[in-house]
């Protein structure tokens, strides 16, 4: 096209081309000036429709007029009826071409930054969006000055609905997460998208990012980027919180305006000299969006995490305005006096004092005493509430009230999420003799230091949903019983129990003790924690009655009736990590895995699941992964584990999807590298990926990786005292993947001479004498199997028969058996992939429409 004339433009040469189109600089033959000009995609402005909408995008777009947005001068057509744009030219070259050199000084990088928003500003006011805010759409002359191109344009062409096998990758780094998941865009997407570019500019690489279209849309929605000061030396640590607010998925408490953006870059830039002590390890800060500090055990809160928020690093900071407000500061108003009482008016001085040193006690959050009472009625004071907040840069507000009541003082108090801009926790009102004020005072103090606590430090909590503060002293216990719990360490039941004693809206840990009672086999114990359950509904919150009877009529066999409870917890409580990880669970073991991928892929609080003694987040993701894989999404379950191991790097778990979707790829080398790999430090996963090879009909690939899995448990030996019988167990299913059955089954005898009773022990002697051709045997394990008591054992021994008979070859029998086992809660997710005892079975008929992924 170069020389070619149109309209009375003279296209001189190609400066570009991207997804919105190619441009060339071209001579205005009227004017006698050099301009840019665009000519769009054919199919941006084919359909009438499509016209249209790019014509009346252009027209606002053109109406702009900054010093920092590249000017529009016309809109013209082509001679095959194309559509191009007529633009300013901008001498210079794109932010996109100046970071191909690497990160740039972060003096550098805001007062460009600074040009962007003052743009972004300006197109806002009057209603547009840019929607593809990007370093190539960054223009920069000699001195840096910032020119914007392309506004309005990704709506004209349609772009906000982009097409995941048409999306540019260039554009997919910068969407925001309410674009990725297809939600409404207003000015805080193009806010994001700053964001991310100021990102980009201090450290050389976009801060969400994964390998290919999907791991990088589950990076944007959920993953954890590393602060700016953390990856290039000499970023003030300020700047980390700027960026953490831009790069908020919650539009909500992400910056609400440019103008804000703006202001606190340019508070940064001249240089205030406010300290402010953070209270964390290492420094860091804490928001929602960085990664967190190393995690904080409770049962330490005293002295050594009150001097370690001592020692913690002391951060510049601005006094004109307030760049974000901070999750561990908590601005403490004197509580509302409503009494009447001359003599009674110091209390809520007093009573704000209480609580900014209980507070202060926890060790994780540090209180900021506030100057004056602020009306407490529900939906009254919310500016102020706000206003106070950004002044003392608290993400908390602790607000409360007294009055007097039949000769007594009566107390409430609640606690105000200035992130969320409503209330996310109320204080029961404590009581007593006026005379006595001082106990009542002390009883809220604890109640909400514990509610603070909870906000900073409870990977379970939802953000968003009111809650009742427990006691600290019990909600320690808490959080330290779940640690134990997740880890499989003794002391989780006496937490738990201690917890509840404590304070008896806590009583619901009982339930995660029925579970450790069921897997001790003690079912006395289990309907136990029920009857005392049970005396306590009626006080229990109804979120506390789901999680309740979804643990009933799990552990009673009764599977598919635990889907309702967890369900409606799931209506009450949608950010709960606990709760989503509860619903994906049951769904998964039930059939239902399109609703355990739902479940497990709702937006959860992921920067409080980092956390390697506490690892639901990455429990969750397994699950997730595995759902997928039991629905053949085999690259979905890749890019699930792949994204996981990114923010969980030691979850062995994680690492054998990775595995398990290779098999089902049919990449059986590198499956079997992968088992390999984990044969040494996780030996159990490595022989459920030589399960799942063999059950995908790869036996000699499954006899190799169980062959090292052995290896690795015989150079680990029995590990802890009192695992001898776990490790001999492991063993004889490694022989038996190996192909040494004739040892396999003697070792499954010694066991079940030294453990009589055992169904596992009894199942896998029948399926090693059936497989090696002793059938007279293996009917004798279903004999003894039969004659076992088959109270509260959810199935399993219906399912040790079924697996004797699947190697048999009674395929109806084992159906029939399964069926019965799964009808007494026995779970199906295992059968089709790891339970390598059904394998000559899986194609019968029967068999397949039996496990069939149910709606």
């Amino acid at each position: 096209m170069f020389g070619q004339v149109l309209s009375h433009y003279r296209i001189l040469e190609q400066l570009g081309e991207g997804g919105m189109g190619v441009v060339y600089k071209a001579e205005d033959l009227r004017l006698g000036r050099k301009v840019a000009l665009k000519f769009l995609p054919p199919q941006a402005t084919r359909a009438e429709e499509a016209r249209e909408r790019f014509l009346q995008e252009a027209r606002h777009a053109s109406s702009l007029d900054h010093p920092n947005i590249a000017a529009i001068h016309a809109i013209e057509e082509g001679p095959d009826g194309g559509l191009f744009i007529v633009m300013a030219l901008v001498e210079g070259r794109s932010l996109r071409d100046r970071l191909r050199r690497g990160p740039m000084p972060w003096t550098q990088a805001l007062p460009i930054l600074e040009q962007v928003l003052a743009a972004l500003a300006h197109a806002h006011a009057r209603g547009l969006v840019h929607r593809d805010i990007k370093p190539a759409n960054i223009m920069l002359g000699p001195r840096d000055e910032v020119k914007v191109v392309d506004f309005g344009l990704a709506k004209a062409i349609g772009s906000e609905g982009l097409t995941r096998t048409g999306v540019v990758m260039g554009t997919v780094l910068y969407l925001s997460p309410e674009q990725v998941g297809g939600k409404p865009v207003d000015p805080r997407s193009d806010l994001w998208a700053a964001g991310m570019v100021l990102y980009e500019m201090l450290t050389g690489h976009a801060a969400f990012r994964g390998d290919g279209l999907e791991a990088t849309f589950a990076a944007i929605l959920h993953g954890a980027f590393v602060p700016p000061s953390a990856e290039v030396p000499g970023i003030p640590a300020a700047l980390d919180f700027i960026v953490a607010r831009a790069l908020e998925r919650d539009p909500r408490v992400r910056y609400p305006s440019a103008e804000r953006f703006l202001q606190d870059l340019k508070d940064l830039e001249g240089g205030a000299t406010a300290t402010l002590p953070m209270a964390g390890s290492g420094g860091e800060p804490t928001t929602r969006s960085l990664r967190p500090a190393r995690p904080r055990r409770w049962r330490v809160l005293g002295p050594a995490l009150a001097a370690a928020t001592a020692a913690a690093a002391t951060l510049v900071w601005w006094q004109s305005r307030p760049a974000v407000l901070l999750d561990t500061r908590v601005a403490v108003v004197p509580f509302e006096d409503r009494t009447g009482d001359p003599g009674k008016a110091l209390l809520g001085r007093q009573a704000a004092e209480r609580v900014c040193e209980a507070i202060t006690q926890t060790g994780v959050a540090e209180a900021a005493p506030g100057n004056a009472a602020l009306p407490f009625e529900e939906g009254a004071g919310g500016r102020a509430l706000q206003a106070l907040a950004e002044r003392h840069r608290a993400g908390l507000v602790v607000t409360g009230a007294y009055h007097l009541e039949g000769g007594e003082i009566q107390v409430q108090a609640r606690i105000y999420d200035a992130r969320l801009g409503k209330v996310v926790a109320l204080v029961k009102p404590e009581r007593g003799p006026a005379g006595g004020a001082d106990a009542v005072l002390q009883a809220v103090a604890q109640r909400l230091a514990g509610g603070v606590a909870g906000r900073i430090l409870d990977p379970y909590l939802d953000p968003e949903r009111v809650s009742i503060p427990p006691r600290p002293e019990a909600y320690r216990e808490w959080l330290l019983g779940w640690e134990l719990y997740w880890n499989a360490r003794p002391g989780a039941e006496a937490c738990f129990e201690k917890a509840a004693a404590l304070d008896p809206d806590l009583e619901v840990g009982r339930v995660p003790i029925a579970f450790i009672r069921s897997q001790a086999g003690d079912h006395d114990g289990v309907r136990a924690q029920f009857a005392t359950l049970d005396r306590g509904l009626e006080r229990m919150s109804s979120l506390d009655r789901c999680i309740v009877e979804n643990g009933r009529a799990w552990l009673e066999g009764r599977s598919e009736a635990a889907l309702g409870p967890i369900r409606e917890a799931s209506r009450i409580a949608p950010g709960s990590p606990l709760v989503n990880h509860q619903h994906a669970f049951t769904a998964l073991y039930t059939n239902h895995f399109e609703e355990a991928v739902a479940a497990a892929s709702r937006p959860i609080r992921w920067d409080k699941l980092v956390n390697p003694r506490v690892p639901i987040g990455a429990d969750t993701q397994a699950i997730l992964a595995w759902a997928q894989h039991l629905l053949g999404r085999y690259g979905d379950e890749r890019n699930t584990a792949e994204h996981a191991l990114a923010v969980y790097p030691e979850q062995a778990r994680l690492k054998a999807h990775r595995a398990w979707a290779a098999v089902g790829e049919g990449r059986l080398d590198e499956a079997q590298r992968l088992g390999r790999e984990l044969a040494s430090t996780a030996p159990v996963s490595a022989l459920e990926i030589a399960a799942d090879l063999r059950v995908h009909g790869h036996g000699e690939a499954s006899r190799r990786v169980a062959a090292e899995a052995l290896a690795g448990l015989d150079r680990k030996g029995a590990g802890a005292p009192g695992a001898e019988a776990s490790a001999a167990g492991l063993r004889m299913l490694a022989l038996a993947l190996a192909g040494r059955l004739e040892e396999s089954l003697q070792a499954a005898e010694v066991l079940h001479r030294k453990h009589p009773g055992q169904p596992a022990l009894l199942g896998h002697a029948g399926m090693m004498a059936a497989d090696l051709g002793r059938r007279e045997q293996a009917r004798r394990c279903l004999a003894e199997l039969e004659a076992l008591p088959a109270k509260d054992t959810q199935g399993r021994l219906l399912l040790m028969r079924a697996r004797i008979a699947a190697r048999l070859g009674e395929a109806r029998t084992a159906l029939t058996l399964l069926q019965e086992a799964t009808a007494e809660g026995q779970q199906l997710g295992n059968v089709r992939h790891l339970d390598w005892a059904f394998e000559e079975v899986l194609r019968d008929p029967g068999f397949e429409a039996f496990l069939q992924p149910r709606p």
